[in-house]
């Protein structure tokens, strides 16, 4: 299944390129941003799809002009770094993952963000990010990139890259840039680093 998914997207990309090699140079100069964005996401998915379990690339299966779709849902966002055109294409395989994943693991229910953050805080003694999808943004005061994923993975929770609908809590620090916006639009229970702090149990 993953050689089938792999094998189809690569063949959509060489596609995709054919096309382009019909074009003008004046042609290719106009989409050279397009070009270089759909290379990229080419190189990233391909790179997702070798970590991917068997029920996403089954889920994946299906999607048809998928380095099209990427590309054109990017275009809608103001993001645009390579790191942030990473993160896009984790959202959207996430997007299809949590359509697969129906289980809820234990610590986190389908509550709203803020139903979420009332359950944590009263069950402080406990500890609530157990099973949970952590997002950590921004420059923090007590921890490193590295430390607060060590942290975070401690607890008994899953440390995120990117902000999805798979995301339980978004911790904040100074400058959290898209993260922030993306956890808001989501309805993911943010909290700051102390709070975050606070609520681990003793």
């Amino acid at each position: 299944m993953r050689e089938h998914l792999l094998d189809r997207i690569y063949g959509e990309y060489q596609a995709y390129r054919a096309d382009i090699l019909g074009l003008s140079n004046t042609e290719i100069f106009g989409k050279s941003y397009e070009i270089d964005t759909v290379v990229n996401i080419y190189e990233i998915l391909m790179e997702k799809v070798q970590e991917l379990p068997e029920d996403t690339l089954a889920a994946l299966l299906p999607h048809r002009n998928i380095l099209t779709e990427l590309y054109e849902m990017w275009l809608k966002k103001d993001d645009s770094s390579y790191q942030e055109l990473q993160d896009h294409v984790e959202d959207e395989i996430e997007a299809v993952i949590s359509k697969v994943n129906t289980a809820v693991p234990s610590g986190c229910s389908k509550l709203s963000g803020q139903e979420k953050g009332e359950k944590a805080m009263e069950n402080k003694n406990k500890n609530p990010f157990i099973g949970c999808t952590i997002v950590a943004t921004g420059k923090l005061t007590n921890f490193t990139r590295e430390g607060i994923n060590s942290k975070i993975i401690s607890l008994g929770a899953s440390a995120g890259s990117s902000v999805t609908r798979k995301t339980n809590y978004i911790i904040c620090g100074e400058k959290p840039g898209s993260k922030l916006e993306k956890a808001r639009e989501l309805g993911v229970t943010v909290l700051t680093e102390q709070e975050f702090l606070d609520m681990i149990p003793a």
